[in-house]
């Protein structure tokens, strides 16, 4: 079975269409053919050298990122900066990039909602409206009242990360939660 760029392209709309992304966001297929067949694919956060480079050993034609490689006018494409040079080699090596941002954090199901599910929210909302029904960021409850600094290192664990920053005003304890990725 031949799977083309454009059949992943369709698919990822299915998830969080490029019609939820905001207005000033770049979501689309950035570089490439929408006609080339689909070898190996790689999924980041963003593109750097290395996953440039990792593409390459993977042998991967095609990089879905949250981040827009391509966000702001390029006036030069050369060797001479990293986002050139990983530009070249990008379309030397025929590897495509399709970027979801806005649209994936607004989808029902994107990564507000897996946040959400991932820190164990109920009560689920949306927390701002960027159009009929859609929104950026959510808001939900936790079980019980927490403590703040519990709450953080709560946090830190499920994502995994060395450090969370935690300014601690009047209010101690926690019930609902604000968030909103990206």
């Amino acid at each position: 079975m031949c799977i083309k760029i454009i059949d992943v392209i369709n698919l990822l709309n299915d998830l969080a269409n490029e019609s939820l992304a905001l207005d000033w966001d770049n979501v689309c297929l950035i570089i490439g053919d929408t006609d080339s067949t689909v070898k190996n694919v790689l999924v980041a956060l963003d593109i750097n050298d290395k996953v440039y480079k990792e593409a390459v050993e993977l042998g991967a034609n095609l990089i879905i990122t949250h981040h827009p490689y391509i966000f702001e006018p390029i006036k030069k494409i050369n060797s001479g900066t990293m986002q050139g040079r990983v530009l070249l080699g990008l379309i030397r090596n025929n590897i495509s990039v399709y970027t979801m941002h806005t649209n994936l954090d607004i989808a029902g199901g994107g990564t507000n909602d897996v946040l959400c599910g991932m820190l164990k929210l109920n009560n689920v909302q949306g927390l701002y409206e960027v159009s009929d029904g859609n929104y950026l960021g959510r808001v939900g409850d936790l079980d019980s009242y927490r403590h703040i600094l519990n709450f953080t290192e709560d946090i830190r664990y499920i994502l995994n990360l060395r450090h969370v920053n935690c300014v601690i005003g009047n209010i101690t304890h926690v019930k609902k939660v604000a968030l909103c990725t990206g």
